[in-house]
Order: structure tokens, then C-alpha cells, then sequence
């Protein structure tokens, strides 16, 4: 059977805030275990998980959305709830919320109270979903999603800043409504956007203090998204460099290469990625080509003009701490 490097007898982890890789100036964050593939949710696990990335000096924690489906995945926002209990620095983000299934009303009042609860450690993420997803429940709206999240968006920022919140869309309309406690973070947590089509860009440069591509997009995808970007930023007057871009990338390391692959097979599988996805879409295989695989990423990250804020979120796919303790380890080798 094969097994992720054992790191814990090679190499110390790094003091706390000394995460090797930031020489390049790229933040690095990790997917916390979220998705259980071969039994119940393991809290034990998630706790250990989220204090040793923390005490690694990894710059966040991330969750995604899945609400309804037969993989074991658990809720966004209390799986953050849970990591904040468990650390004390570490960022807490989300990527994406799935705008549409909740009331702007509702979502503010849990972000804010989040951000109280971690002491201002998140970064929201949104997205409008897919429509052939998680929308076939009587009563759930599926139309007008991107009208919808714009709205989310605009009602969150009113109730988190104004006394009293007015505001009156096409969808949402709210009267003189007072809502407390504001989050901690002055005018609410950063909001990025999710998406790769080219409105869910525009919306992004438009309403977004970020923008994390999704998982599935490639390498080459990803880079023509932030060329795309780049110029809609400049053409909204927004400065580049109060803009984050991030990428969410499918990691899984092992000494046996094609254990690697088989694994993220698996996985894609279960979201209906075909098996060359893991080759397009994820980086797998030996701690060698793993380390490259990140390398490139981070290469690009870096690059990108304007100084701004740039995060690469590494999402471990199963054995998730042999499998932060492997990266956490050819990370620092590498740089």
C-alpha cells in the first residue's frame, strides 16, 4: 500500500508565521477537511488539522459550499465556526458561498457574528452556482442568480455599515433595518467572487475586493482569467493592487506517482471531471513534481503587477494531514 511521505520524522515544521514559501510574496492557505469520503466527520481531525496549519504558518483555512448530494460534506459556515474555536490567527475564508441559497439578511447576520467570533480573521467568497446543482427544491429561487448575488452583496454592505439599512433592489428590499454586532473588520470581511465565465469577471472587478478561481479551471484558464481581469479592473478604476487574486488548486502528494493520480481521479470522479482532469486541473503525483506543479502557480501569482495581495489555496483531496505535513515539507524544500 502506498502512503504520503512520513515528514513528521524528516523536518520540524516551521515556527509560527514562518511559512517558508511567502519569500515569493504569495500567501498560501489550505482547504480544511470538509469532504469524508470513508466515514463520519472526524472533529478530533479537523481541530488538529486547522491548529498545526496554523502553528505552520499557513496564511488561512478555506471551505466550499455543497449543500444537498450524497458525498458527506459538511456546512461552510459551521465547519469555520468550528476552526475558529480551534485557532486564534490563522484567516478563516470561504470559497464561494453559493449566493442564492441564502437570504442576504440572514448570511450577513452569520458572517458578522463570525467575524466577532474569530476576532476578524474572515474572507467571504461568493458564487451564483450552477442551476443543474443544488437548485431542484421546490420554493428555492434559480432565477436571476447573478442578479442575486450583486444584491447579497449590496444588502450585506448596507446592513454591515449604516445604523438603520436601507435598500431597495429588484429582489431585496430592506427599510430602516438595524442589525448588530457589525463584524469586527470596519465595513464587514472582504468579499471576493468566484467564477470563470467572462460576466462572473466583470461582476468580480465590479463588486468584488477579490477573486479566487475555481478549482477546475486550468492552468492556461486560469492565466487568461487574470489577463481578463486585469484589464477590467483598469477599465472600472480600480486599483490593482487593492485587488486579491487567488487560485484554488487540487494537490495530492505521494512517493508512488500513481497512487497520486489515482487518488485524484477518485475524487474528480465524484464531481464529474473525467479522469485527464486530474492532469489539467490538479497537480499530483511525486513530491518532485508536486513541488514543480506548485511552483509554477506560485511563479505566475508573483508576477502579476501591482503588488496586491495573491493567495494559492492548496486543497488536499483525502489523508489530509499526512498530506499538509507532505506539502508543508516540499514547500520548504523548494524554497
Amino acid at each position: 500500500m502506498s502512503t504520503a511521505p512520513d515528514v513528521t520524522r524528516r523536518s520540524a515544521p516551521p515556527a509560527a508565521g514562518q511559512c517558508p514559501v511567502e519569500r515569493s510574496g504569495v500567501r498560501f492557505g489550505l482547504a480544511l477537511p470538509q469532504v469524508f469520503t470513508a466515514g463520519a466527520p472526524d472533529p478530533a481531525l479537523i481541530s488538529a488539522f486547522a491548529s498545526e496549519a496554523e502553528r505552520s504558518g499557513f496564511d488561512s483555512l478555506w471551505v466550499q459550499s455543497q449543500l444537498i448530494g450524497r458525498s458527506i460534506v459538511l456546512d461552510p459556515i459551521t465547519l469555520l465556526a468550528f476552526a475558529a474555536a480551534s485557532t486564534s490567527t490563522v484567516g478563516l475564508g470561504a470559497s464561494v458561498l453559493i449566493a442564492p441559497e441564502y437570504h442576504p439578511v440572514q448570511l450577513a447576520k452569520q458572517l458578522a457574528s463570525l467575524d466577532n467570533l474569530s476576532h476578524g480573521r474572515l474572507r467571504v467568497g461568493l458564487g451564483t452556482g450552477s442551476p443543474q446543482s443544488t437548485y431542484q427544491i421546490a420554493g428555492m429561487p434559480r432565477d436571476r442568480r447573478a442578479q442575486r448575488l450583486i444584491e447579497t452583496v449590496e444588502v450585506m454592505r448596507a446592513l454591515w455599515t449604516a445604523p438603520a439599512a436601507d435598500y431597495h433592489g429588484e429582489i431585496y428590499q430592506i427599510e430602516s433595518l438595524p442589525m448588530e454586532p457589525k463584524p469586527l473588520q470596519p465595513g464587514g470581511p472582504p468579499i471576493w467572487l468566484g467564477g470563470r465565465a467572462a460576466r462572473a469577471l466583470d461582476r468580480a472587478a465590479r463588486y468584488g475586493s477579490g477573486w479566487m478561481g475555481p478549482g477546475a479551471s486550468t492552468e492556461e484558464m486560469f492565466r487568461d482569467q487574470v489577463a481578463t481581469l486585469q484589464e477590467l479592473l483598469e477599465a472600472n478604476g480600480r486599483p490593482v493592487e487593492e485587488f486579491t487574486f487567488a487560485k484554488r488548486l487540487y494537490v495530492t502528494v505521494d512517493e508512488d506517482a500513481a497512487a497520486a493520480r489515482r487518488r485524484m481521479r477518485a475524487r474528480l470522479n465524484r464531481y464529474g471531471h473525467g479522469d485527464a482532469d486530474s492532469e489539467k486541473v490538479a497537480v499530483c503525483g511525486n513530491p518532485g513534481e508536486v513541488r514543480a506543479g506548485i511552483a509554477r502557480y506560485t511563479q505566475f501569482l508573483a508576477s502579476i503587477p501591482g503588488g496586491g495581495k495573491r493567495l494559492l489555496l492548496l486543497n488536499p483531496v483525502a489523508d489530509f494531514l499526512s498530506q499538509q505535513r507532505a506539502i508543508r515539507e516540499l514547500m520548504a524544500e523548494a524554497w
